[in-house]
């Protein structure tokens, strides 16, 4: 399931209850609640994390950050914010369900009728380091006491992996997530009326993409791979926006690099044996168009059989398959990729036909179409 963030705002208190009437009466205003749901009810640990289905905490507090902007565009109210915001200890806070209540304003008053824009970050220690073109933030962290306006947030985006475009394009090895943590966000809007209630919904995305390859050996027995390399084409842009832009969501002046994987021997088990693990590899990309000439992504995978089993070959059999584009199941390029995406590509090796190539890609959570190599 993807994760949904609620957010609930009332300027008031929840229900007034006089003799046997269940009809709630509204109190003059001056609370927020923000109720957050990831639909993740059972559990919380290290691999939901690490996968962006769960929002971290530490000692009880959730690694959680939100601001609201008044209709002009300056900061009005944040959480954590002291004796101005808190989390709510009922309903018991998880990493799938919480409550945060802001009670005021940054100055300590109400906070007043207008249409906000509320934004929201989860997850700030696995976030790589930011600027806004002038001022930095630090990887692993999130500074929010130096944003003061709508016009700053929107102009965060990660610190370029590389500065220049080179020929060949520069190879960067699969990346990862700092402190093996992802990154959340979200941003939206929410009128407050003059009784001081209002709603709004907010869905948490993880602010990349990701790619993952799967090696299948269905060939019956273990096989030992040499000179394993996988090269994906113009897949890792250089920075990518923190907050979701629209309508493009991909900055200005971004550069391609090409995403590789090297490493010798590779090990594959048996997978005809389902209690056998299948060899995986994933890398997180920022979103990206395909850039021309091609304008399609593309993928090289070579490697060497060395050893079936016991049985060592020799010479090893040779596999390179080089330029392979990717369709869907339309036959129509697979040419980007947008942040909460995930790009599968699975090589299954087998007996006879001995290699194949399948795609699937679609939401995170959801793959919702399946593309295959010709």
């Amino acid at each position: 399931m993807k994760m949904k963030t609620v957010v609930t705002w009332f300027f008031a208190a929840l229900a007034l209850f006089v003799g046997a009437s269940c009809n709630p009466q509204e109190l003059p205003g001056g609370t927020v609640t923000v109720l957050l749901s990831s639909g993740l009810p059972q559990t919380r640990g290290v691999a939901e994390i690490a996968d962006g289905q769960e929002i971290k905490f530490n000692a009880g507090v959730p690694d959680l950050v939100l601001l609201l902007f008044n209709s002009s565009g300056t900061l009005v109210a944040k959480y954590p914010d002291g004796e101005h915001a808190e989390l709510m200890t009922e309903p018991v806070a998880t990493a799938s369900d919480m409550m945060i209540r802001i009670t005021n304003a940054l100055d300590g008053s109400i906070i007043p009728q207008d249409t906000y824009s509320i934004y929201a970050i989860a997850n700030t220690a696995g976030l790589w380091s930011l600027t806004d073109g002038v001022n930095t933030i630090s990887e692993g962290s999130f500074t929010n006491s130096s944003i003061t306006t709508k016009t700053q947030a929107d102009a965060l985006y990660f610190t370029p992996l590389f500065a220049a475009e080179t020929t060949p394009k520069p190879h960067l090895a699969l990346r990862t997530s700092p402190n093996n943590i992802l990154p959340l966000t979200a941003k939206g809007s929410v009128s407050v009326n003059a009784n001081g209630n209002g709603t709004a919904e907010l869905i948490m995305q993880r602010c990349a993409a990701q790619v993952v390859v799967k090696f299948v050996n269905n060939y019956t027995e273990e096989l030992t791979l040499q000179n394993f390399d996988v090269t994906f084409k113009n897949l890792n842009t250089s920075t990518g926006y923190l907050f979701q832009h629209s309508p493009t969501d991909i900055p200005a002046g971004i550069l391609y690099a090409d995403l590789v994987h090297s490493e010798t021997p590779v090990t594959l088990e048996d997978n005809t044996n389902p209690s056998n693990d299948v060899f995986e590899l994933s890398a997180l990309v920022f979103p990206g168009v395909a850039p021309p000439p091609g304008e399609v992504y593309t993928c090289d995978i070579s490697f060497d059989v060395a050893q079936v089993g016991s049985s060592t070959l020799d010479p090893v059999r040779h596999f390179s398959f080089s330029d392979l584009p990717v369709h869907n199941n339309r036959g129509e390029d697979i040419t980007a990729l947008s942040r909460n995406q995930k790009l599968t590509i699975t090589v299954t090796i087998s007996q006879g036909q001995m290699l194949s190539f399948s795609f699937e890609v679609g939401d995170w959570d959801t793959l919702t179409e399946s593309v295959t190599f010709d």
